[in-house]
């Protein structure tokens, strides 16, 4: 392991001199401010023309900013319940009172694992077509190699993803009136540190996947393949326990789309099961990952 920090910094350099990776980055960046700004500047554009509206009804500038914040939680409450598939009490009291965590928590569940597999599903295939591997598995250990490629993966997908926050509560700061820039950074703190486990857990599976072949097209088809099928598996939890179906009823516990549910919770106890089942399905995926590497011929 004393090498880990070594084969890091090497990985690093390797993805920012990777045009794919590199590009993926930027234009994920790109769309995320784009996205950002969009969403900021038609929350402002809705909230400023309810003030107007208010106010030629007859209400103090004061009573319509109230009436419009009551206005707003109502909505948003609605609008979270419906993506969270929760009822509006189960809900982080940070996510409603803030117009843009639950956008930024939404899309970055539903962009990043794109994001992770096309950035890094060649990290291990690409090196065993080459056979570039067994150069540096002559000084180190093969779990020392698979934790610093995954390591750097995670390094670039923490830049991305706290750039991509910064932005976004940039441009809300400066356009939106009603916004509560402490309960926001609080709120956004949160989500962050329950996005690094959901983070961890996509690029483990992404180095399972690559770990399959040497081929990085192969590669590429069996993560899509593999994230696929498990999204599926979240299926299995509508299936009744006491149906002829009860024995598919467990596989539900295998998809990380089920753990996404306690993200959007209050309390302590859902989202920190949650960020725990993450990880654990992560070092499920590392360890066959592992295997898998174990029987290349480097």
């Amino acid at each position: 392991m004393q090498n880990l920090p070594i084969i890091i910094l090497h990985e690093l350099k390797v993805l920012l001199r990777t045009q794919r990776a590199l590009g993926v980055s930027i234009i994920y960046l790109s769309l995320a401010v784009l996205g950002g700004l969009l969403y900021v500047y038609a929350v402002a554009s809705i909230e400023k023309n309810g003030l107007l509206l208010m106010q030629s009804q007859g209400m103090s500038p004061e009573q319509a900013a109230q009436s419009l914040d009551l206005m707003g939680e109502e909505a948003y409450g609605q609008i979270l319940a419906f993506l969270a598939e929760a009822n509006v009490a189960e809900l982080a009291p940070s996510l409603l009172r803030s117009p843009i965590l639950p956008a930024f928590l939404w899309a970055t569940l539903f962009f990043l694992p794109a994001l992770i597999v096309l950035a890094g599903y060649d990290q291990i295939s690409g090196e065993l077509a080459g056979r570039s591997l067994c150069y540096r598995s002559l000084r180190t250990s093969r779990a020392t190699l698979l934790l610093g490629k995954v390591a750097a993966q995670f390094i670039l997908f923490v830049v991305l993803l706290s750039v991509s926050a910064a932005t976004l509560v940039f441009t809300a700061a400066a356009k939106l009136e009603t916004l509560n820039i402490a309960d926001t950074l609080l709120g956004l703190l949160r989500l962050w540190g329950l996005l690094l486990p959901v983070g961890a857990c996509y690029i483990a599976f992404t180095a399972l996947g690559s770990s399959v072949s040497a081929r990085g097209e192969n590669a590429l088809v069996f993560i899509v393949g593999l994230l696929f099928g498990l999204r599926l598996l979240h299926v299995t939890r509508h299936f009744s326990t006491d149906g002829p179906f009860a024995i598919f009823y467990p596989l539900h516990w295998l998809s990380p789309r089920g753990y996404e549910y306690g993200l959007w919770l209050d309390g302590p106890t859902a989202p920190m099961m949650s960020a725990a089942a993450y990880l654990g399905l992560a070092a499920l995926a590392l360890t066959a990952a592992y295997a898998l590497l174990r029987k290349h011929n480097l």
